[in-house]
């Protein structure tokens, strides 16, 4: 009675009409949501080199430092007789290897998908194409490199570099004998969270799933409270901190918490976290 007869505007009422997705820090963890990678001394080696996940450290002041370093990192994951090309670059090639081939980009926006497809079509007959990047990969460019099999990585200013896809997870796994290193495993586990989250918006909220979900939903205003979760969920990624803005267990706890806030949208409404397009509560039907 309280909470109806204050301010028709009042924080307390908004929160019962609306929900409290806007408002949650943190969640419980539960089966919806895979697990956060490990660590403490669990999940890889403590032994491993740095230079092997994170290259030699340099400072990446133009792209002849960025090739330097991208042929150190080959040379340290298993690639030891790579060389660069130097004048005698083809079709974008910068490092070269009997197994391998690699192009190095610095330049101010993302790589694009066309160059992905490039590099790939350079000397197919290698087992390895390798690409590196001081600006980062388009969503195209990075679904690209995983139907095509070429390993990404990214550089930072001051020489480290992160894998980005599973094709440059298993060239490390591969050639230097660990899953990866812990900033590694950050890196992937961020990647990972942030794909499941923009696949739920991508399933779950164009304008026809919206009339279906407000015809289906399994209690009065769940659909319309429970968007909130969803919403709050990409604001937090589209903020989330840059990997070394912050300790990684903090950027850990950021996104272990981000996680479940789209999971929970989706559990409310009966769907499938992530799914492949929107489905209504599971039937018999689903089991056969």
């Amino acid at each position: 009675m309280k909470v109806f007869l204050d301010d028709i505007d009042s924080e307390v009422r908004q929160r019962i009409k609306c929900g409290a997705g806007t408002e949650i820090l943190r969640l419980p963890e539960y089966g919806d949501v895979p697990a956060p990678p490990v660590i403490d001394g669990g999940g890889y080696s403590v032994a491993a080199p740095e230079s092997i996940l994170m290259g030699e450290r340099s400072f990446v002041t133009d792209w002849r430092a960025a090739e330097h370093v991208a042929l150190e990192h080959m040379k340290a994951i298993g690639f030891t007789v790579a060389r660069l090309t130097g004048g005698s670059r083809d079709n974008g090639i910068d490092i070269i290897h009997p197994d391998a081939v690699a192009q190095v980009k610095m330049q101010g926006v993302s790589v694009s998908a066309p160059l992905i497809q490039q590099l790939r079509g350079t000397r197919a007959e290698v087992a390895n194409h390798i690409f590196y990047s001081t600006s980062g990969y388009t969503a195209a460019a990075k679904v690209e490199a995983e139907q095509s099999g070429v390993a990404l990585f990214l550089m930072d200013s001051g020489g480290g570099i992160l894998p980005t896809g599973s094709h440059a997870r298993n060239l490390l796994s591969e050639f230097t004998g660990i899953k990866e290193g812990p900033k590694a495993m950050v890196a992937g586990y961020v990647q990972e969270v942030e794909e499941r989250v923009r696949q739920a918006f991508r399933n779950y909220t164009y304008k026809g799933w919206a009339k279906w979900a407000v015809a289906n939903q399994p209690r009065p205003g769940v659909a319309r409270r429970a968007i909130y979760y969803l919403i709050e969920a990409g604001d937090k990624i589209n903020a989330a901190p840059e990997l070394g803005d912050t300790s990684l267990r903090n950027i850990l706890n950021y996104y272990r918490h981000t996680d479940p806030l789209a999971a929970v949208y989706c559990r409310e409404l009966n769907l499938d976290y992530p799914g492949n397009g929107y489905r209504g509560p599971k039937t018999i039907h689903d089991f056969y």
